[in-house]
């Protein structure tokens, strides 16, 4: 088993910062089938000191595993996500 997470991060200017990030899980290592993969860039912003906004696209790729509990239509194929997140700090 292996699982790796890699994030890059860039200050554009006070309280913006550009994220690049990548994922990787890969439950059977001798093997080159069933992992599943994420790359993602977005912007995390700190307008407020109490206030941030997080927003990421993310593409996901899952690799047809020999036995897997995923779809046969989502097998080896690419999906997106674009999350956004508020976090409120008190």
């Amino acid at each position: 088993e292996l699982a790796t997470s890699h994030e890059l991060s860039y200050e554009a200017r006070q309280g913006v910062y550009l994220r690049g990030t990548f994922d990787l899980f890969d439950p059977t290592i001798d093997d080159r089938t069933g992992s599943l993969t994420r790359v993602g860039i977005g912007v995390d912003a700190l307008p407020m000191p109490w206030v941030g906004i997080k927003a990421m696209y993310n593409i996901f790729r899952l690799e047809d595993p020999e036995q897997g509990t995923a779809s046969d239509a989502t097998l080896g194929q690419e999906y997106e996500q674009i999350a956004v997140q508020l976090h409120l700090y008190y």
